[in-house]
């Protein structure tokens, strides 16, 4: 930080009796700033140590923004171009929709692609991010009784409920489905008078199916901003 700078070392909040700690609020950032901010700081340390400010501030910022950036920028864009389209590990911009068991290449509708990205996404956050489940330091008693700690563990489990319905309960619900089309079909094959009712609930179990899908994706959305580590 700009006051530990060994050379020409500025006092921090913590030094000028500001904060118990080296840590102020912005004005920028908040609209209603609890005492003084880290914009205050700067005036005041501009002000009484004029010198060490030039030095510590005004010049690095003058080599920093106006000198190095314009120098490191392109070959670190350029770099950072490379590894995202040339290190499989790196590429974010791309989306995987394969489904496992399921769509593997080729195309598909616009919202089908939609429902794979979405649902990819979330187990990738569940796999790959792995978020931290709060009943390794707490119980679920001191969980339930703080809100924040509430909120979060609430949403790593919604989160995990989705999935297991994504990946489990969804393709359960998709057999039954196709039991009841091979059963509709061999019963009107047969001329069977069952057949219209195989078919009536064929019907059924698919729109419900959809319904279910479009509440899932409701649920993710409402829980999407948390999905963070």
């Amino acid at each position: 930080m700009l006051f530990s700078h060994k050379l020409f070392r500025l006092p921090g909040p913590k030094e000028l009796g500001w904060s118990d700690t080296d840590a102020l609020e912005s004005r920028e950032f908040s609209d209603d700033p609890k005492g003084k901010t880290w914009e205050d700081w700067d005036e005041y340390v501009a002000k009484h140590y004029p010198v060490r400010y030039f030095f510590a501030v005004t010049v690095r910022d003058f080599l920093k923004y106006k000198i190095w950036f314009k120098v490191a920028r392109p070959f670190e864009k350029a770099w950072y171009w490379f590894v995202s389209h040339f290190v499989p590990s790196r590429r974010y911009h791309m989306l995987d929709l394969r489904q496992k068991g399921g769509y593997q290449y080729g195309w598909q509708d616009v919202p089908e692609k939609m429902l794979y990205a979405i649902f990819n996404l979330l187990g990738e956050y569940l796999h790959e991010e792995s978020p931290n489940d709060l009943t390794q330091w707490y119980t679920r008693e001191q969980i339930a009784v703080d809100q924040g700690l509430k909120e979060q563990q609430d949403n790593i489990d919604e989160a995990r409920v989705i999935h297991r319905w994504w990946i489990i309960g969804r393709k359960e619900e998709q057999e039954a489905i196709s039991n009841m089309m091979t059963k509709w079909y061999e019963a009107k094959k047969a001329k069977n008078p069952d057949a219209k009712a195989y078919w009536d609930t064929l019907q059924e179990m698919e729109d419900g199916l959809e319904q279910k899908t479009d509440l899932m994706i409701t649920r993710v959305m409402k829980i999407r901003r948390t999905l963070w580590t």
